[in-house]
């Protein structure tokens, strides 16, 4: 049997972590930007909590970008480890079985 290990489960968490984020940021972003500002009173803090959900929008649309890289890096490194794990078995395999 191979020595290399890889828990399966963790890579599962972390790619349903990283494909699930972006949706998640997305949500809080537009629950931010939907903020009545009415209720934070006066006018200059309403602009500025508008200017935040504006660039946090664009900041959250960016991770969401680059989770979504690392999820699909995620899912290629636990196929190329399945891969590499194959090999290595059967070369450990006695000649002949």
């Amino acid at each position: 049997m191979a020595d290399l290990k890889i828990k399966g489960d963790v890579l599962d968490e972390l790619f349903h972590t990283f494909t699930t984020m972006a949706k998640r940021l997305d949500y809080a972003a537009r629950s931010m930007k939907g903020t009545d500002t009415d209720v934070v009173g006066a006018w200059m803090l309403m602009r500025e909590l508008q200017d935040f959900a504006e660039s946090w929008e664009y900041g959250i649309e960016q991770l969401g970008e680059h989770a979504d890289g690392a999820a699909k890096m995620l899912r290629k490194i636990a196929t190329d480890f399945d891969g590499l794990e194959k090999e290595l078995e059967a070369a450990l395999q006695p000649k002949g079985s």
